[in-house]
This record gives C-alpha cells, structure tokens and sequence, in this order.
C-alpha cells in the first residue's frame, strides 16, 4: 500500500511538472490578449489577439512535443533497466522512475490539468451566469475565452469607441478553444513520442552497422593472420626441406 501510494504521489508530481511550463506560458498569452482586448483601434486589436492565440497554440505545441520525447527517453532507460542490459548512448534527463515514461494517454491528461482552471470557470460562468467566474477566466485563462469575446464583439457590432454587453453564455463557447488545446496536447505529446522513437531507431541501426563492420574487420585481420600464419609454417617447411637435403 506504501508503495503504491508513493508511486501515485510521484506520478502526480510528475504530471504537474510537466504542466507548470505550459501553464504559466498560457497565463503570459492570456493576460496579454487581455490587455489588446482593451485597444480601441478594432482593426490593430483583432491582428494582436488572433497572432497571439496562434503562438500560443504554436508554442504549446512545441512543448508538450518536448515532453513527449523526453518521456519516450525515459521509456527505453526502463526498457534497458529491466532487461538489465547497459544504457550505452541513451540518453534522459534527470533521476528514472516508472512514472517518467512514455504513455500515448499521457498528452491529454496534461492537457486536462492545464486547463482545469478554464473547464470548471467556464461551465460555472455560462450554467449560473456568474460574472466573477467569467472575470476570473479572463485574468487566468484569457485565452480560453478573449478570442471568444472578440468574436461575439465584432459580431453584436462592437467599435472601438462603443462597447456591447457580451452575455455570459458566450462562455460555453470557450469550450471550443479548450477542446482545441487538448486536441494539440495530445497531438504534440504523440508525434515527440514518435520522434524520439524513430531517432532511438536509427541510434541502434548504427549501432548495429558499426558492430557489424568490427565484427567483419576482425573475421578480415583473423583470416589474414592465419593465411599469413599458413605461408610462415610453410616457407619453414621448404627450408627445413632443403636443409635436410644438403645434409
């Protein structure tokens, strides 16, 4: 029981590790297009949110990619471990434990716990019409939810100068720019997995060659060394037969 307690306790852990980089770039992104939110100038507003979302989608991506691979790493250390065989020129940062490796899942539930803030403000929000819900998700998950309000902005016909009433059920659509960032999640997570294992791959191919061609060379030197063995014993063999002779 002890054990497994502590091998939840490091999993947790490990989850949130791999969440607090992506969860602290999203918070940056999101009080950053709350802040263009406030520009007057629509035209100017709209070009600094939509660049934003999308480095935030690019960026989000690149990391959970990194931990992808990082996590495939420590998926062949435990291979290597538990068939007790050297590690050679894998390569993984940090201390090995059973809940750094690599699982498909993994991705997604990363994703789940980065936006776990924006999953229960939304529905709180949008289901109870709760403004200070709707506040919060602007100031900690902004970009669960200003894209969304630039929208129903510029479709209810807001202006610069003039600003309209967004209902509080606009928030279930934050929803789809949630489910956009778990589907990026778990997309990233998969394909570092995948780079990480065609690079291990092609690490043992060569392994495998270099092997391969000592192998050869050392058949080439032992045949050589026998052949020229062969030719020493002989050349003896005519001398000694020649001595004899004379003799």
């Amino acid at each position: 029981m002890r054990k497994f307690l502590s091998e939840a306790g490091w999993s947790a852990l490990e989850y949130i590790k791999k969440s607090l980089a992506p969860f602290v770039l999203k918070l940056m992104m999101g009080l950053t297009m709350l802040s263009c939110a406030f520009i007057s100038i629509t035209e100017l507003k709209i070009i600094l949110i939509v660049a934003l979302f999308g480095a935030d989608c690019a960026a989000s991506f690149l990391l959970l990619r990194s931990s992808g691979q990082e996590a495939y790493k420590m998926k062949v250390v435990g291979q290597l471990k538990r068939e007790n065989k050297p590690l050679g020129l894998t390569s993984a940062d940090g201390k090995y434990r059973p809940c750094r490796e690599y699982r498909v899942y993994k991705g997604f539930v990363i994703g789940v716990i980065i936006a776990l803030i924006p999953l229960v403000l939304l529905f709180v929000g949008a289901f109870y019409d709760n403004s200070v819900a709707r506040a919060i998700v602007m100031i900690v998950s902004g970009w669960a939810y200003i894209p969304v309000l630039l929208v129903f902005q510029l479709a209810l016909g807001s202006t610069g100068e003039e600003s309209v009433i967004v209902p509080n059920s606009s928030l279930w659509w934050g929803y789809i720019l949630v489910a956009l960032f778990l589907i990026i999640a778990t997309v990233a997570y998969i394909l570092g997995g995948s780079k990480e294992k065609l690079r291990q791959y092609v690490l043992a191919r060569q392994t495998e060659s270099i092997d391969t061609k000592q192998a050869q060379y050392s058949a080439q030197n032992a045949a050589s060394a026998k052949k020229g063995n062969a030719a020493v014993s002989a050349a003896k063999g005519k001398n000694d037969k020649k001595g004899a002779k004379k003799r």
